[in-house]
């Protein structure tokens, strides 16, 4: 991820819509010296609206709400969505080389907003939780699958990829894993992740 980071010819769109979460956001921003990340105090969604935050039972695990299945533990902010799909027109963003999403149970809806790009393979690479037998990761595994990505498993403190949960070596599985889409055309374009 450092190497997005660091790279002077990419931006880094970094969307944060919890106020509190936002203002860490860009503290570090300021306080790293980094200039190519872009802050934004919005919520990706599959739609363009207003939605309800839910801030968790500790730090980092604010999440979007948008029905009532889900436990809410302390209502606290609105905040304004957009889908990937809109945010890229608007922006003129044709291609996106990596798309990591730790959205709290919201990871698939954001996917969602993103059909047209994910259709189209014009997100390189894509890191995701997988949180087994959850409707959220099966939702991304389906939209994976429809849009012909192919996913592995990034095997924790190792550097390597697995294509199968049972080649997972188990003396590391912790969960949440991690996942890694690919496009079919990422290796096309030359893009290469040298570290996760």
């Amino acid at each position: 991820m450092r190497k997005f980071l660091n790279n002077d010819k990419g931006v880094v769109f970094s969307f944060e819509p919890f106020k509190k979460n936002y203002f860490r956001l860009v503290e570090n921003i300021i306080y790293n010296d980094i200039s190519n990340i872009v802050p934004l105090r919005i919520a990706l969604s599959d739609s363009i609206g207003i939605a309800l935050i839910s801030k968790g039972e500790h730090s980092g695990s604010e999440s979007v709400i948008q029905n009532g299945n889900n436990k809410i533990y302390n209502l606290s902010e609105k905040c304004f969505t957009t889908t990937m799909d809109k945010f890229s027109l608007t922006f003129g963003i044709n291609n996106i080389d990596l798309l990591k999403i730790d959205a709290e149970g919201f990871d698939g809806k954001i996917l969602e907003g993103g059909e047209g790009l994910l259709r189209n393979q014009k997100i390189d690479y894509i890191i995701i939780e997988y949180n087994q037998d959850t409707e959220c990761t099966s939702k991304c595994m389906d939209i994976f699958d429809r849009n012909n990505y192919d996913v592995f498993y990034i095997v924790r403190n190792s550097g390597y990829l697995v294509k199968e949960l049972n080649e997972y070596p188990f003396d590391t599985f912790k969960p949440p894993l991690n996942l890694l889409a690919i496009s079919k055309f990422a290796n096309g374009r030359k893009k290469v992740i040298e570290t996760l």
